[in-house]
């Protein structure tokens, strides 16, 4: 029997980062435009507690695990 792929994972980030539209340069060197990504952070909305079973806490592939809760 595997694991659960959250099994003893990491706790996740507060923030992520994400694109926010693009942004035109000039490369000099090339005589070109180009558009590159505009990236920003954000607050991370996913939850930081351990939501893989809520109906089921026996989950034998959650044995073990330091997220399990109580």
């Amino acid at each position: 029997m595997s694991l659960n792929g959250c099994h003893n994972r990491p706790p996740l980030r507060d923030t992520a980062i994400v694109q926010s539209g693009w942004r035109e340069i000039f490369i000099d060197s090339e005589q070109v435009y180009t558009r590159v990504p505009v990236m920003i952070y954000i607050s991370d909305p996913m939850t930081k507690r351990c939501v893989y079973s809520q109906d089921n806490k026996n989950d034998p592939k959650c044995i073990g695990c330091k997220h399990l809760e109580n």
